[in-house]
């Protein structure tokens, strides 16, 4: 856990990230999309977009080594129906495939964090597939933030190399600024495991790597949901068992979320979804 730490603390000497002035700098985005996301080029943000999102009190800020642009995050104000005040919606971030497990996709969320903060801004939200483990663990362990509401086939298809035709479920994950452990996370260790016995399985995974079948019937203050270890080789190696995976993962977590329960750990490859009276 230490070692996760130091490689946020690294990845915040390492690059410089700022806020982007030079339109060269937003067309820098649109590559750093293309190559990240594979996608065609329809949904490729353009950067005359992103200039209007930036002039309109959004972020748009890149992480540099060197001179060479990385990575990048985009959000955008934001103050959804019933929201008491507003925050922002983090819609993109992008990290160069060689420049992953860097602790740069923490620094860039370090980064934002700050502007919100500077702009009186005290919450984040975004969304992301909950297949991918390397994701969850980022933005439940690394940096606190909840789950909270679950988007079946969210964007529909987007095509290209990574998704193809298989639907774009996604978590939407709600990150609160001012919580006492997120600020503790912002720059400490990862929280400990929970004490105790694991809690009950929802959806497991056999011995062929394929989900088992859901539980929606559990009743108990916290429920696990496992998801691959490594999801994106699935999904042009066994295309069948990603759309498996996919359909298990909505059953479960798409149910419990529904309930009340929130995604608030991710811990040896699964969710732990904990019952929330919280409605948000």
């Amino acid at each position: 856990m230490s070692d996760r730490a130091e490689n946020h603390d690294a990845a915040s000497d390492a690059f410089a990230i700022r806020s982007l002035e030079r339109i060269e700098e937003l067309h820098g985005c649109e590559a750093i999309e293309k190559v990240v996301w594979q996608v065609d080029d329809r949904e490729i943000v353009p950067a005359s977009m992103l200039r209007a999102l930036q002039h309109a009190g959004g972020l748009v800020a890149g992480a540099f080594d060197g001179e060479r642009m990385v990575g990048y995050v985009l959000g955008f104000p934001s103050r959804p129906e019933g929201e008491r005040a507003p925050g922002l919606h983090s819609h993109l971030l992008a990290v160069l495939p060689e420049f992953r497990k860097s602790g740069l996709g923490r620094a860039l969320k370090r980064y934002q964090r700050d502007w919100c903060l500077e702009r009186g801004l005290d919450w984040v939200s975004w969304t992301y597939d909950p297949l991918l483990a390397a994701n969850a663990r980022l933005n439940l362990e690394q940096l606190g933030a909840v789950g909270v509401a679950y988007h079946a086939d969210f964007y529909g298809k987007l095509g290209g190399v990574v998704y193809g035709s298989l639907a774009t479920d996604r978590l939407l994950v709600r990150w609160d600024l001012t919580d006492a452990e997120v600020r503790a996370l912002a720059d400490g260790p990862l929280r400990p495991p929970p004490a105790g016995p694991p809690p009950p399985m929802a959806l497991d995974q056999d011995e062929h790597g394929a989900p088992t079948p859901p539980r929606t019937d559990l009743d108990a203050e916290v429920v696990r949901i496992r998801v691959p270890k490594a999801f994106p080789p699935l999904l042009y190696e066994a295309p069948e068992q990603a759309a498996a995976w996919r359909t298990a993962v909505r059953a479960t977590m798409g149910r419990y979320v529904a309930e009340g329960y929130r995604a608030v750990r991710f811990l040896d490859g699964s969710y732990w979804l904990e019952r929330s009276e919280t409605q948000l």
